[in-house]
């Protein structure tokens, strides 16, 4: 029986490391080719690393939920983004809705399944909502130091469909 624990903590230690080395090569050989089965437990571990510590351009990018409420026609009604500018006393929260963005921004299939119902929930007279992803860009450090940008500047919002999720009602209510 100790032999048979040894075998799958080595597997487990082999399949870890490789999990650590194909993560940031990803566009790799071996990263293709290993991708499709490492992926789920990448994901779901959250390991998918999109920070960038090297200067110039450190950190992850701005990242923004947008969607348009529908109703029973199909026409757009009005309009949301989250996080939100609110600013907070504490950075707790602010930290908290980040990576709550980056949760839905990188699986459209969360996006639509799990913050589309969120918001049939909270607008109980929508019909369906168009999801969008918005994704900024940082500051270079070089156009900081000249003074074309801001480093809180971010930059233009590459924007990009999602998909519409259609809110399941209930005959009774």
């Amino acid at each position: 029986m100790a032999i048979g624990r040894r075998v799958i903590l080595h597997l487990f230690i082999l399949f870890q490391l490789l999990v650590v080395l194909v993560t940031p090569n990803r566009d790799s050989f071996l990263g293709q080719k290993v991708t499709p089965f490492i992926d789920p437990y990448i994901n779901f571990f959250e390991f998918a690393s999109s920070w960038n510590f090297f200067a110039p351009d450190p950190g992850p990018p701005p990242l923004l939920i947008e969607w348009e409420q529908l109703d029973s026609s199909g026409i757009a009604v009005s309009e949301g983004h989250f996080p939100s500018e609110e600013t907070y006393f504490f950075n707790d929260i602010k930290t908290r809705r980040v990576a709550l963005t980056r949760f839905f921004v990188y699986s459209d299939q969360r996006h639509l399944e799990i913050w589309g119902a969120y918001l049939c929930r909270r607008h109980r007279d929508a019909n369906g909502f168009r999801l969008w992803k918005s994704v900024g860009s940082i500051a270079n450090l070089f156009d900081v130091q000249s003074g074309k940008r801001s480093a809180r500047d971010p930059g233009e919002f590459q924007k990009t469909a999602v998909g519409t999720h259609f809110c399941k009602r209930d005959s009774k209510t």
